[in-house]
């Protein structure tokens, strides 16, 4: 008898190559996902933490630079916003809507940008009774990243006092 050569793949070497293509596909997908995904959470980790250092930052100078610090008022009480007078203007630092903004006889300037919502912001005034205010600042920010459906959350506080 003669032997018979067939060119080709049999019905059960398709199936297995199908299967490990499957196999191989559906892991990498996955490694992908995952990249993209780590990817959006640090960048949501960044824009928090940029932002957070940037309000704490421009608070404690302009606190430094104030020539007094109207609000809060009283040595151990605590605001939700600051009322600094610098150069004889008073500057008003509050919440609008999810916003950091600071307000002067002029105009409001935001100091937090869209991509971050700051949860909620606390002026604490501290020291001496003779002596120089300090104010404690305790900031909560979050990601707001439409894209990214798990929060990023960081909580600072930080104390600068006048000059």
């Amino acid at each position: 008898m003669a032997k018979r050569f067939q060119n080709g793949f049999t019905l059960v070497e398709l199936i297995v190559y199908l299967g490990l293509l499957t196999s191989i596909i559906v892991i990498v997908i996955e490694i992908l996902i995952f990249g993209s995904e780590f990817n959006l959470k640090s960048g949501a980790k960044q824009a928090v933490d940029e932002e957070s250092r940037f309000i704490t930052q421009r608070l404690s100078t302009d606190i430094r630079r104030a020539a007094s610090i109207t609000t809060p008022a009283s040595l151990n009480s605590a605001a939700s916003n600051l009322v600094l007078v610098i150069n004889g203007f008073s500057y008003i630092y509050q919440i609008t809507g999810n916003q950091l903004e600071v307000v002067s006889s002029s105009e409001t300037m935001p100091l937090s940008s869209s991509d971050v919502k700051i949860s909620s912001i606390n002026f604490k005034r501290l020291g001496n009774s003779g002596g120089q205010p300090t104010i404690q600042i305790s900031l909560d920010t979050e990601s707001i990243a439409a894209a990214f459906p798990e929060k990023v959350s960081l909580s600072l506080k930080t104390t600068a006092g006048l000059r």
